[in-house]
């Protein structure tokens, strides 16, 4: 009876060739070329790590991978010390701004000061004048009539009691969040002096600052009130120095967030109370 050999003549000659790959090694024969990592094919490496050479596409595909990954670390930490500068950068520019607050209120205080000095001495004036002349000055009852004469378009004028308020918007006189007037602030303050000068040449005026509610997040009710003081006390330099109004006919005074007149939570709100405001009262001085 035939036996039925279950191998064809194929795969038995695949069987020696396996033995003889596997087998030559063992026998302390050198190192195939044609085997992976033998000298004729050299090792590939993944990330830096040594890789035989099995399968190329899914070699090449592990590589491409790593290779991605590294670029986005080091994209990575490029965004962190760019974060980190930036964070220098801002921390810097806070330190320099309440720096300056401090010098503008300083500079506020002397202000005051001299202001106060005047006003005394116009008052001390004003008195002697009075007596040598037996008359007696009586404080303006009609600010209304004159108020219509002011010729101010677009600036808010308004009645208040007594008093006539004119609203000058700060983003129009001052860089934001500082005292520092823009180059264009002239613009609004010479026409307003002229008027002043000729409506209300004898009446006490105040200068009121007024902020928005981000000086206070930054570092507290008593920035929005350093930093109103200091927009009101260059606004009287501006009329005093720039303008040669009286400083004696002048009072600062800051009211900080105290009085807003808009909503604190939306941009326009914050834009209307942003402001400084002129108080024009009815009493000379």
């Amino acid at each position: 009876m035939t036996t039925t050999n279950p191998f064809t003549r194929t795969q038995r000659l695949a069987v020696w060739v396996a033995f003889g790959v596997v087998g030559l090694p063992a026998l302390g024969c050198h190192q195939t070329p044609y085997l992976p990592g033998g000298p004729g094919v050299p090792a590939q490496t993944i990330g830096g790590v040594p890789v035989a050479a099995g399968n190329n596409a899914q070699v090449a595909e592990l590589s491409r991978r790593v290779n991605e990954l590294d670029r986005n670390n080091k994209d990575l930490h490029m965004e962190v010390a760019n974060l980190i500068t930036q964070r220098d950068l801002n921390a810097a520019q806070l330190q320099k701004t309440k720096e300056e607050l401090n010098l503008t209120v300083q500079r506020l205080d002397e202000a005051n000061a001299l202001a106060q000095n005047f006003q005394s001495q116009a008052r001390t004036l004003q008195a002697s004048v009075q007596q040598r002349g037996g008359a007696s000055i009586q404080p303006n009852t009609n600010l209304a009539a004159s108020a219509a004469r002011l010729q101010l378009n677009p600036l808010v004028v308004q009645q208040d009691g007594g008093s006539v308020r004119i609203v000058l918007p700060s983003d129009q006189l001052f860089e934001p969040n500082t005292a520092r007037m823009l180059p264009r602030a002239d613009q609004m303050l010479a026409p307003v002096a002229a008027q002043l000068r000729t409506v209300f040449p004898k009446q006490r005026i105040d200068i009121e600052g007024h902020t928005d509610s981000t000086p206070a997040a930054m570092g507290g009710p008593a920035v929005s009130h350093q930093l109103a003081s200091a927009q009101a006390s260059a606004i009287l330099d501006a009329l005093t120095r720039r303008a040669n109004m009286p400083a004696a006919q002048f009072s600062v005074k800051s009211e900080g967030i105290a009085r807003p007149v808009g909503s604190n939570e939306t941009p326009a709100g914050r834009a209307a109370n942003r402001r400084i405001e002129l108080v024009v009262r009815p009493d000379f001085f």
